[in-house]
């Protein structure tokens, strides 16, 4: 039995909600979305056969957020993902609401706390964006200091460096 969720729910942020008002607007199009909310981030994972379409896909759910303005939410991060896959195919993230830094579409490490918020990924399957900033690939985390980490690409078997002063970003594998 499918879960009915009211336009008033969406409004107020709850994530379910939101997920079913997106996935009603897109009967048809064979995309299912599925919604998580943490610390005012709404982040919303678009899974279908093929890769989802990007730039349709980003532009109805931003449309869509702008006009719902939800309680709560600060931030829509969005992922495509193939179904099957255990990392996304593309993510774009933005500000619903007015931050400092507005402009900024990734997360900027702080000096000196790589280390405590990686170690517990080490020898495991994580995806982070080491061949593309849009896109995320499967890597082996295998070493997180003060101020660097390393990985292994699956696909190429290099280990690639990554340093605090360096934009990137990490995905959680389903």
């Amino acid at each position: 039995m499918t879960q009915t969720y009211s336009p008033d729910l969406a409004k107020q942020g709850n994530p379910q909600a939101i997920a079913a008002l997106i996935n009603k607007s897109l009967q048809g199009k064979e995309v299912m979305v599925e919604a998580s909310f943490m610390s005012g981030c709404l982040t919303l994972i678009a899974y279908s056969r093929e890769a989802p379409e990007q730039s349709f896909l980003v532009e109805l759910i931003r449309k869509g957020m702008m006009s719902l303005n939800p309680a709560f939410v600060e931030k829509v991060m969005i992922q495509g993902q193939v179904t099957g896959k255990s990392v996304p195919s593309w993510h774009k993230e933005f500000n619903l609401k007015p931050t400092p830094n507005a402009g900024s579409l990734e997360i900027q490490p702080r000096k000196g706390t790589l280390r405590s918020l990686f170690t517990r990924y080490i020898g495991q399957t994580i995806g982070i964006n080491y061949k593309s900033p849009t896109k995320y690939e499967e890597a082996e985390m295998v070493e997180a200091e003060d101020e660097y980490l390393f990985v292994v690409g699956k696909e190429t078997g290099l280990k690639y460096y990554f340093s605090d002063l360096a934009p990137f970003s990490i995905s959680p594998i389903r």
